[in-house]
């Protein structure tokens, strides 16, 4: 799975047709994950609000999408440009939890504001070369790291400096303090990169087979842009390249809340309203796009994504949908309950209510040795009313095959499956993935 969060004032959209991680030519078996910042913009610019907590934001995105989807835990990637950039090599990484989970991450002209001010550094208190840069929680030191930048930005300045009240770091310094955090010689190995396009240096921190698990690309008069041909490096294509060489995973999945979060972040009740997730797989195959918008008080998601073998319901090839967000009236227990009208509503029987929702379904743990047959979905919830353990039921529109669930571990979008659950049944675990 890989993140790539956008810069300052951008989107999610505008960070997608930019790096263009989500074409199949670049990334054909990566979910691609793409963020989208409260106010177009991340934690640790000078402007974000005290209020922030992208790392949580992220980790709960990163929670929802692994209950759902079958995530090996060794390549878990994060990227990202300017703003985003600076979030992720030096807030998001920074932390416990982050540095535990993504093993690889790139930055591109990011924006690595320190704690020291601008009077500091214009008083030289401090200079580009040793203001403090707070990274003291990051845990791990197994994590490839590669910085670009251009050396003509003046955004952010390459030689770093005062800015928005805030002392910018020069990026060899940032970089080389990444290195040495990690466990690697100051030292480095350099390499000039000559191309019709322009003239680019390449710089490969540590030893051994670990020789350039930090690596940094200084872009010849390119400014605060993302690299593209036309500087002499593609960006796009050396980060898929990076992550490709030092991403490589045992193929372990993730086991649950213990690798991701203290909780899974999967309450779907109403699924639209709290993180919804719609999956559509190509004709191919192939991983495409993901993206997720990020609001004041909850979080929504659009993601395109190839769905696990595990992901396939009693065997056959599952179909893909979006789940509406229009909530409708409760359903009265009297009347015929159907889809799209019932999304989202909640129905009585017998003492017990039910959260409907369309278009989805809840795989494996069913009850008995095959589907039930009804003629209507309130039949089938009746049945699960009367089954001891039932706890959910999935009903085929088409089929009127009833499904009967004993236990919840995730969902799946599937058009023309109508999904109930008993208010208060709870998720208890991820898909069950192969390596």
């Amino acid at each position: 799975m890989f993140f790539a969060d956008h810069g300052r004032g951008d989107s999610m959209s505008g960070q997608e047709a930019m790096t263009g991680f989500s074409k199949p030519s670049y990334n054909k078996k990566t979910i691609q994950v793409y963020l989208q910042g409260k106010g177009n913009q991340w934690q640790g610019d000078p402007a974000a609000s005290a209020t922030y907590d992208d790392v949580a934001f992220t980790r709960q995105v990163l929670s929802d999408l692994a209950s759902k989807y079958c995530i090996d835990d060794s390549r878990v990637f994060a990227s990202g440009s300017s703003n985003g950039g600076g979030f992720v090599a030096n807030k998001l990484l920074c932390t416990k939890w982050g540095s535990s989970t993504f093993t690889v991450a790139a930055s591109c002209y990011g924006a690595y504001y320190s704690s020291a001010t601008e009077d500091e550094c214009n008083a030289g208190k401090y200079t580009p070369n040793d203001v403090p840069i707070d990274c003291k929680n990051m845990k791990n030191d197994d994590i490839a790291f590669i910085e670009l930048h251009g050396d003509g930005d003046t955004t952010i300045p390459y030689e770093g400096g005062a800015r928005r009240g805030q002392c910018l770091p020069a990026i060899p310094y940032f970089v080389q303090e990444w290195a040495t955090r990690l466990g690697h010689s100051s030292t480095n190995v350099s390499e000039t990169l000559w191309t019709e396009k322009g003239i680019s240096t390449k710089y490969m921190f540590g030893k051994g087979s670990k020789q350039g698990a930090v690596t940094h690309y200084r872009i010849t008069d390119w400014g605060h842009a993302w690299p593209t041909k036309a500087s002499g490096v593609d960006a796009s294509k050396t980060v898929q390249e990076f992550f490709s060489e030092w991403g490589k995973g045992d193929g372990v999945a993730y086991t649950g809340p213990d690798s991701v979060s203290d909780k899974l972040v999967n309450k779907i009740d109403p699924i639209p309203s709290e993180v919804p997730v719609s999956s559509r797989a190509s004709a191919s195959r192939s991983a495409k796009a993901s993206s997720t918008k990020h609001r004041s008080s909850k979080t929504s998601s659009h993601t395109s994504a190839t769905p696990s073998a595990s992901s396939k319901r009693h065997g056959s090839s599952s179909k893909t949908s979006s789940a509406s967000s229009t909530a409708a009236s409760p359903a009265a227990s009297g009347t015929l309950i159907t889809c799209p009208s019932a999304n989202n509503t909640k129905i009585t029987d017998n003492g017990k209510t039910f959260s409907i929702v369309c278009n989805i379904d809840h795989p494996g743990h069913d009850i008995g040795d095959g589907p039930k047959h009804f003629a209507t979905f309130k039949q089938c919830m009746n049945s699960c009313v009367v089954t001891e353990g039932c706890v959910a039921v999935s009903f085929e529109e088409k089929s009127g095959n009833c499904f009967l669930k004993g236990r919840l571990s995730y969902i799946y979008k599937d058009t023309g499956v109508w999904a109930a659950k008993l208010l208060g049944a709870e998720f208890d675990g991820v898909p069950a993935c192969h390596a």
